[in-house]
C-alpha cells in the first residue's frame, strides 16, 4: 500500500494545476480556435455561426486597418522597448552599488510599475489635460505655448505621448530585472579586472555587458510579450485615436470584438497575433543569439 502511494502521489499533488490549466487555458484554447473558423457576428439578426473555414484568416490578410495597425504597433514596440531597454541598463548600472541611498532609491523606482494600468492612465490623462494638466503649466512657464497644447489630440506627437507613459510605468521592471541579472553575476572576474587596473567603463564594456547577455534577451523576450497586448493605458488617453494613430493590434483587436461583435473575425485575429509575437520573438532569439 505504502509502494502504491508513492507512485501515485506526484500525480495527486499536481494534478489540481493541471485540472486549473485545462479548464482555464485548454478548452479555451480549442473553442477559439474552432470559433476562427466560423463567421460569428453578434451584431447581425440571425445569431448562428457559419463554418468557413480559412476566410477570417483571408479577410485580415487583406484588410488595411489590420496592417496599419501592425505598422502602429511596430512603431510603438520598437520605442518604447528600445528606449525602456536603454534607460534601464543605465539606471540599473548606476544604482547596482549596494548603499543605504541605492538601497531606498531602488525601492522609489518601483512604484511607477506597482500601479494598476488603468490608474497610470488616468493619472497621465490628467498630466497631459490642454487646460490645468502639470506638463502644460511647465509648458506655459517656460513659454513654449502660451496656450494649453493638446498632447493627445494632435497626429503627430500621440504616440509619442504613449510611449512615454509606458516607458514610465515599464521602465523599473526592466531595472528589476538588470538589477537582479547584475547581482547573478560570479565576483572573480571583477576582482581580477580590478587587480589589472582595469577601469570602470572598462569592467561593464568587457565584463558586466557580455555576461548579462541571457538577462537582456529575457528583457527583450518578456517585454515583446507583454507589450502586444497593451490596451488599458491606450483605451483610456486616446480610445485608439485621434484618427486611430495610436491604434494597435492590442487595441484593434477589441473594437473589432466587442465594438463590431465579429466574434469569428476576432478569434482569428487573436491567433494572427500570437504568430506574430512568437516570429518577434524567434527572431530576437536568432539576433541575441
Amino acid at each position: 500500500m505504502q509502494i502504491k502511494w508513492k507512485r501515485w502521489a506526484p500525480i495527486i499533488y499536481i494534478s489540481p494545476a493541471f485540472i486549473y490549466m485545462f479548464f482555464a487555458w485548454i478548452i479555451p484554447f480549442i473553442y477559439s480556435l474552432e470559433l476562427s473558423l466560423h463567421r460569428w457576428n453578434l451584431a447581425s439578426l440571425t445569431i448562428e455561426k457559419k463554418f468557413i473555414g480559412f476566410s477570417n484568416y483571408a479577410e485580415i490578410i487583406g484588410n488595411p486597418e489590420f496592417w496599419n495597425a501592425v505598422r502602429r504597433t511596430i512603431t510603438y514596440v520598437c520605442w518604447a522597448i528600445g528606449l525602456e531597454f536603454l534607460l534601464g541598463l543605465v539606471i540599473a548600472l548606476l544604482i547596482s552599488r549596494e548603499s543605504r541611498l541605492m538601497s531606498v532609491i531602488r525601492r522609489l523606482i518601483l512604484i511607477p510599475f506597482m500601479i494598476a494600468p488603468a490608474v497610470v492612465g488616468l493619472m497621465w490623462m490628467w498630466i497631459y489635460n490642454p487646460e490645468w494638466g502639470v506638463l502644460n503649466y511647465f509648458v506655459r512657464t517656460l513659454g513654449i505655448h502660451k496656450v494649453g497644447y493638446s498632447w493627445l489630440g494632435d497626429t503627430s506627437v500621440a504616440m509619442f505621448s504613449i510611449v512615454v507613459v509606458d516607458i514610465w510605468q515599464w521602465t523599473p521592471f526592466v531595472i528589476l530585472l538588470f538589477l537582479a541579472g547584475i547581482a547573478s553575476l560570479p565576483r572573480d572576474p571583477y576582482d581580477a579586472a580590478r587587480v589589472d587596473g582595469a577601469s570602470r567603463w572598462q569592467i561593464i564594456k568587457f565584463i558586466t555587458l557580455p555576461m548579462l547577455k541571457p538577462v537582456m534577451m529575457i528583457v527583450l523576450l518578456i517585454r515583446t510579450m507583454t507589450i502586444f497586448k497593451f490596451f488599458d493605458t491606450i483605451f483610456i488617453l486616446t480610445h485608439g485615436g485621434p484618427a486611430s494613430v495610436t491604434e494597435v493590434l492590442g487595441f484593434h483587436l477589441y473594437r473589432v470584438s466587442f465594438m463590431y461583435f465579429k466574434m469569428g473575425y476576432a478569434a482569428a485575429l487573436s491567433y494572427v497575433m500570437l504568430i506574430i509575437v512568437i516570429a518577434v520573438c524567434l527572431l530576437l532569439i536568432k539576433l541575441l543569439k
